[in-house]
């Protein structure tokens, strides 16, 4: 029997997943079969679409297509945690935050920035 993952999943199954925006294709039939614990690398030149397809994994673009998380069992997950570092991050720059008022934020709900004392 194998030993589950830290993760709690046992594969990550992306069929047939298609980004477009505005008119322009940008990702067209992708397929991937990630397994958990294994080293996957996406490489590809500037503009090649590395980045939208994480965003698509990550639900923060449309796409078409199928996203499957599944466990062990082969049991489907709909919610799972993604840990993601983007290349950039859209924050005001003249407001000190730290990594620690980021993390607070997002187990709370709230920012930091906007909680009474």
């Amino acid at each position: 029997m194998e030993k589950e993952n830290v993760c709690g999943l046992h594969c990550t199954k992306i069929n047939n997943i298609n980004v477009t925006i505005g008119k322009q294709e940008i990702l067209k039939n992708i397929n991937i079969h990630i397994h958990c614990g294994e080293l996957t690398v996406i490489i590809g030149k500037n503009g090649a679409g590395k980045s939208t397809l994480l965003k698509a994994i990550l639900g923060e673009i449309p796409h078409t297509g199928d996203i499957t998380f599944l466990d062990m069992k082969e049991n489907k997950k709909k919610k799972i945690k993604i840990g993601y570092v983007p290349q950039s991050i859209n924050v005001e720059r003249h407001m000190p935050t730290t990594v620690y008022d980021m993390f607070a934020s997002y187990i709370c709900s709230t920012p930091v920035c906007f909680r009474k004392n």
